[in-house]
């Protein structure tokens, strides 16, 4: 391939990593320093020629990344729209206050961000602030604000302390013997 310098083939050989692939239009190039064979290809954006194992060529790579923020970003947000289309709005504006991060926040920092549950499989840093009465509740609802109904929780605890709202595990008909009572 050494000799046919610049030159596209129909298909092209390419091994990279101990695993053989086939690619349509591939150039070789070599470099003026060394000699050095390049497998180039077209960059999707701009068709420019750009070095194989690359996704995008130098200029196309920031605008493309951008791309795939945006995307995140907007997936993110429908998710939790999703999310929240399902809650009572009363909850929604009350953790959405001022008064709640304000408060949530100041619990957190008084127990050095710190999980005061240490349930199993606990991650020790407390990102959360757990409702001891759940606000769902009249008595809760009271008490949504005061300092001895919250818990600074991290997520693993919070999550135990709510199963009724981590997803199931769809059963595929496989029996774990190792949690069958014996």
């Amino acid at each position: 391939m050494r000799g046919n310098t610049g030159k596209y083939y129909n298909e092209a050989r390419i091994q990279s990593r101990h695993r053989i692939r086939w690619c349509r239009w591939v150039r070789w190039e070599t470099k003026a320093r060394g000699g050095i064979n390049m497998i180039m290809k077209p960059c999707p954006r701009c068709k420019r020629l750009m070095p194989y194992g690359q996704s995008y060529c130098k200029d196309c790579t920031p605008i493309a990344q951008a791309e795939l923020e945006a995307i995140k970003e907007r997936n993110a947000k429908k998710k939790m729209q999703r999310y929240n289309r399902g809650r009572d709005p009363k909850y929604l504006t009350f953790y959405r206050s001022k008064d709640w991060r304000r408060q949530s926040r100041a619990k957190l920092e008084s127990v050095q961000y710190r999980c005061e549950a240490r349930l199993s499989g606990c991650q020790i840093i407390a990102v959360e602030v757990h409702h001891i009465k759940p606000i769902q509740t009249q008595e809760g609802w009271d008490k949504r604000l005061e300092w001895e109904n919250l818990e600074a929780v991290c997520t693993s605890c919070h999550n135990g302390r709510h199963p009724e709202k981590l997803r199931r595990q769809k059963d595929d008909g496989v029996i774990d013997m190792r949690k069958v009572q014996r």
